[in-house]
């Protein structure tokens, strides 16, 4: 079993990992805010994408942010990082 394997989830693996439906995550592709790993012809994503997917829910459950502009709210949230590690770099 290579090494590869291990590690890709289906599309229903991920969803069920998330705690989500496959809808979901069908609107999260579409929206382009993960990017399956693999298609061949099935949709296979890496285990690491996981924790994405948990702050995407996180963000439309809980702060009410739309998926329309989550890739905005990403953004701005990965910009405030940046300005965060050169304040304190």
């Amino acid at each position: 079993m290579s090494k590869d394997y291990q590690y890709r989830l289906t599309i229903d693996e991920l969803a069920y990992l998330a705690g989500t439906r496959i809808s979901v995550i069908e609107k999260i592709i579409s929206l382009e805010l993960i990017s399956p790993w693999k298609k061949d012809p099935e949709i296979y994503f890496q285990s690491n994408i996981i924790p994405t997917v948990k702050r995407l829910l996180r963000l439309h459950n809980q702060l009410g942010v739309s998926w329309t502009s989550m890739g905005l709210v990403l953004d701005l949230m990965d910009r405030i990082n940046d300005l965060e590690a050169r304040v304190q770099g």
